[in-house]
């Protein structure tokens, strides 16, 4: 392994690697006992100060050794220590610039300012409700990373319509109504699954993490309905009669 150590730090120090406009310094190659090698790498983004998901480096790192060995004639085994631009990466390997945070919020304010559902309850009495949706990002914690990358935004209904005008809001069942409609929100997948593509359209161009397993997560609540704060309450399986009125 140590004859591998030395031919790898030959190959993968000679030059950089570029994939995908990433470039890859491989600052250093060491023999690790006789069965392996210890690599640093540096990443050079495009773009300094870009998002990046560095799954993305070592799937790329994974397929520049995989060269190497296929040149050499044998697997190579390797640990890797990665940085980008110089510096260490962050703990859990995610990092969203604030450009991009903010312009998820106004992909979802372009492409989300309409909500529409319908729901029956268990009198089998049905309610269509539609409104207009604002987003906004959180105070503190936008984004954190656990098995997948979880985002959080706050969002606020206005121009309630229900049955098609037919119904409107009880004022005094503001509350109920609203805890029930942000349940139901959070329990429609197909809503889930559109944040999500608002998520992954903006990040994609400077992560490209699009062949990877690497997955969103969007976690929302309601925060203001025809701009008052509410007060949350039990939500209910669904609407109920006494939340509306002719």
């Amino acid at each position: 392994m140590f004859v591998t150590a030395k031919v790898a730090k030959k190959f993968l120090m000679h030059e950089p690697f570029f994939v995908e406009g990433f470039e890859y310094q491989f600052i250093s190659v060491e023999p690790h006992e006789d069965w392996a090698i210890d690599i640093v790498v540096n990443v050079v983004l495009p773009k300094k100060g870009q998002s990046f998901v560095t799954e993305k480096f070592s799937y790329d790192i994974h397929y520049i050794i995989k060269r190497f060995g296929d040149y050499f004639g044998s697997g190579i085994s390797y640990n890797e220590k990665i940085l980008v631009d110089g510096k260490p990466v962050p703990e859990k390997g995610v990092y969203i610039n604030e450009e991009d945070q903010d312009e998820i919020i106004n992909s979802l304010n372009g492409n989300m300012s309409n909500f529409s559902i319908m729901n029956m309850n268990t009198n089998y009495d049905t309610y269509r409700v539609r409104g207009s949706l604002t987003w906004e990002k959180p105070n503190k914690r936008f984004y954190q990373v656990n098995e997948e990358i979880d985002f959080y935004f706050y969002y606020n209904v206005s121009d309630v319509v229900v049955n098609n005008g037919e119904l409107n809001v009880n004022p005094t069942k503001i509350n109920e109504f609203a805890s029930t409609l942000n349940d139901r929100l959070q329990d429609n997948d197909q809503f889930r699954d559109k944040i999500v593509d608002n998520i992954y359209m903006v990040l994609e161009p400077s992560t490209k993490i699009e062949n990877l397993e690497v997955y969103f997560n969007a976690n929302y609540f309601l925060k203001r309905i025809n701009g008052e704060e509410y007060n949350p309450t039990s939500p209910e399986m669904g609407f109920k009669w006494n939340m509306f009125i002719e």
